[in-house]
């Protein structure tokens, strides 16, 4: 059942690539899926949006996931962190991007948004496609109140750094609410010596559902205090 899932979500992201470009991936063209029941209902919108997080949560019902999940937790949207106010910004060409586990495992989110790389918060991996050219990087943090993010934050602002000068880099965890928002506000405030309160601005003014807790909002708070930067 596993192996039909996973091969699932391989045909279904071939389909998503234009032609010029199925021709890499041909091998997923001759897979032979499980037949699916048919249903002769009209299709209504209520239905199709049903179906969509039915479907959207198929890949994480067969991974090892660090926290629980149900459908309206998962949106599937990313989120571009405008940093063209900033004036040190002024030489970087390429954007960060926040998301959660559903749009992180969606080839044609992360072609529209011309994703090069990901950097994944927690256990929740997605899955790897090859035209993610930058690769993939999976750093350890639990949600909860005793992780610490500031021990990894370089590792954290070392990948996001370097993979900005390559193209744009997407930052996600299971909901893209806590840990990777904490993620992108901790490289922000290192990266322009910004306060916790600018850099968490920054952030929820392009996810405005930013929810970082109490344990990450007191280590960021306290970067400039312990000379973090």
């Amino acid at each position: 059942m596993k192996n039909n899932i996973h091969i699932q979500a391989l045909r279904e992201a071939w389909e998503k690539l234009p032609i010029t470009e199925k021709d890499d991936y041909s091998i997923f063209n001759s897979v032979d899926m499980p037949s699916r029941p048919t249903n002769n209902k009209d299709p209504s919108p209520e239905n199709q949006t049903r179906k969509k997080h039915r479907n959207s949560l198929y890949v994480l019902r067969c991974n090892i996931l660090d926290e629980p999940v149900t459908t309206p937790d998962i949106f599937g949207v990313m989120s571009e962190i405008s940093l063209s106010f900033l004036p040190q910004n002024s030489e970087i060409e390429y954007s960060i991007f926040i998301s959660d586990i559903q749009a992180a495992n969606d080839l044609g989110i992360l072609r529209n948004n011309q994703i090069n790389s990901v950097l994944t918060l927690g256990m929740n991996k997605p899955l790897t496609y090859p035209t993610i050219k930058g690769g993939y990087r999976c750093i350890s943090l639990e949600d909860n109140n005793s992780a610490d993010l500031l021990k990894i934050l370089p590792e954290i602002y070392n990948f996001i750094n370097s993979q900005l000068e390559k193209g744009n880099v997407l930052v996600h965890c299971l909901r893209g609410k806590n840990r990777s928002c904490a993620a992108v506000v901790g490289y922000l405030i290192k990266k322009y010596s910004l306060v916790y309160e600018e850099a968490l601005e920054i952030v929820r003014r392009s996810r405005p559902f930013c929810e970082i807790n109490e344990n990450f909002a007191r280590q960021l708070s306290g970067m400039r205090r312990k000379g973090s930067l």
